[in-house]
């Protein structure tokens, strides 16, 4: 299961995260997100990306496009491996 955390616990960042997590689930399948990514959190307009094993490249530039879809930059999505 991928954890959604955001800085602060404010519902707006949270709202904004289940949108995220939502369009990657509507992309590749709950499955395949959930297998792949360990969490997602918002911390001040930067969305890190914690992934189970290596960074999916796919992956990782959708959830760029979908970060700008929040009125983020893309360039705000850091990755780390678990």
């Amino acid at each position: 299961m991928t954890q959604i955390t955001n800085y602060e616990e404010s519902s707006s960042r949270q709202a904004r995260l289940h949108r995220v997590m939502a369009g990657m689930v509507a992309e590749f399948g709950v499955e395949a997100v959930c297998g792949r990514i360990q969490g997602l959190h918002d911390h001040k307009g930067t969305l890190e990306v914690s992934w189970y094993s290596s960074v999916d490249a796919l992956m990782a530039a959708e959830l760029g496009r979908l970060w700008e879809f929040v009125h983020e930059l893309a360039e705000n999505v850091e990755h780390s491996v678990a």
